[in-house]
């Protein structure tokens, strides 16, 4: 039987970068949701499409965009779509990505820097939700459930 208790998060945990005490609201849990079901190739292509200028970056109100599209391809994107249209000032990866007032600029880079981060975080979190043993490993079993999950 699994325990339930709390994971604790390391100092150095994206969702602590996101928030000090590790907490996101319910919008960006949808967004980061997203993140990790799509591909870097649709989120390169989304970039591209709104980055007006050319200069490789896009600001806050672009992103925006760029969120809205990536999340109306996802069943649960559009599923809770009322839940992020008014969010923009109170969204923890906003103020990560283009700081307090909003007039900071992200690279597809960093984004998909950040996106690799995420993934590997949830793995990790996952495999040490697993209870690993004193070797560090996790029976074939329990591996086949962290499979199952994704």
């Amino acid at each position: 039987m699994e325990d339930d208790t709390e994971l604790e998060l390391p100092q150095d945990s994206i969702f602590r970068k996101l928030s000090s005490r590790g907490l996101i609201s319910f919008s960006d849990y949808i967004f980061l949701l997203t993140m990790l079901a799509t591909s870097r190739r649709q989120f390169e292509i989304a970039f591209r499409m709104f980055d007006l200028n050319g200069d490789g970056d896009v600001d806050a109100d672009e992103f925006s965009q760029v969120q809205n599209i990536i999340r109306a391809g996802t069943s649960w994107g559009k599923a809770h779509k009322d839940h992020h249209k008014n969010s923009y000032n109170n969204s923890a990866i906003m103020s990560y990505f283009f700081g307090d007032k909003m007039d900071g600029k992200l690279t597809i880079q960093e984004f998909l820097n950040f996106q690799t981060e995420l993934q590997n975080e949830i793995l990790r979190l996952e495999f040490t939700r697993k209870g690993p043993n004193h070797d560090g490993s996790i029976t074939e079993r329990q591996l086949a459930e962290l499979l199952l999950a994704y």
